[in-house]
């Protein structure tokens, strides 16, 4: 399907698609797989943090993450926060989450150091255990669809939004001074930087998507290896979430028109 057909020097009609995944290696055969079926989707390759280094603060998260290639220091900061209206689901998210941890707090640390219930408690939970080790061996992916079911009921879902949007200032950010969110300035000379290196500043498709990757993995000391690089080690899915959202922004949109890059409304 793809023989003679080049690279997309010159999109002479929209693509109904553009995808784009990090470049590791990982994602080539999702990349050919896509151009194969449908070759009217075109794939584009990117360092997986899309171009936006960050310190990201998930709803969950105690702490911040660095979500960036290690070299890199990050200067802005974004958080997931609560839409608004979702004050409920909140206090049955945190009741969940505090659930939990403390179900999770008692099995792995205060039963196996307990004089009395320890070794009656692992040979009750044996078997159960070894039909759960036996389902990720065979079967990983329905026991992992089981797990994040399972986690969802306990962990009520909230919807959330990144707050990511600084006001304008003669200030710039560096690593002594890091800021909170990006002034619209530096989230236009971000996308416009990621836009030019990927050749992606005409012929937009109706959707572009950007894939992050991540994994899932247990009593791994190497997990961070099996995630996105470009992230440190982390999933790179709000890196691609925030793109998104700040690219969606008409203001920000003006501003890449006056550089050339014009996105369409539809897109």
């Amino acid at each position: 399907a793809n023989l003679n057909r080049g690279r997309w020097a010159k999109r002479d009609q929209r693509p109904q698609a553009q995808i784009i995944t990090c470049m590791d290696d990982r994602e080539e055969s999702l990349r050919r797989h896509l151009e194969e079926i449908n070759p009217a989707i075109e794939t584009i390759g990117a360092a997986g943090f899309f171009g936006i280094p960050m310190n990201y603060k998930g709803i969950d998260d105690i702490n911040r993450k660095k979500q960036c290639p290690l070299p890199v220091t990050p200067v802005n900061e974004v958080v997931e926060e609560p839409r608004a209206g979702a004050e409920q689901q909140v206090v049955a998210h945190q009741k969940g989450v505090t659930l939990f941890k403390k179900v999770a707090y008692l099995f792995n640390q205060s039963l196996r150091r307990s004089l009395l219930f320890s070794h009656a408690v692992i040979d009750a939970l044996a078997p159960i255990v070894f039909f759960g080790m036996l389902g990720k061996v065979f079967l990983p992916r329905h026991v992992l669809a089981f797990n994040n079911k399972l986690r969802q009921a306990i962990e009520k879902p909230v919807p959330t939004r990144l707050n990511f949007i600084a006001p304008q200032s003669e200030v710039a950010a560096t690593p002594e001074n890091p800021r909170f969110g990006f002034t619209d300035n530096e989230q236009d000379d971000k996308l416009a930087l990621f836009l030019r290196t990927t050749g992606l500043t005409y012929g937009f498709a109706p959707i572009v998507c950007l894939f992050g990757h991540g994994s899932t993995n247990q009593n791994n000391p190497h997990g961070f290896a099996y995630n996105c690089g470009a992230c440190s080690g982390k999933r790179g899915g709000p890196n691609a979430r925030l793109f998104a959202a700040m690219i969606n922004r008409p203001i920000i949109r003006r501003l890449l028109a006056e550089r050339g890059i014009h996105v369409p409304e539809d897109t």
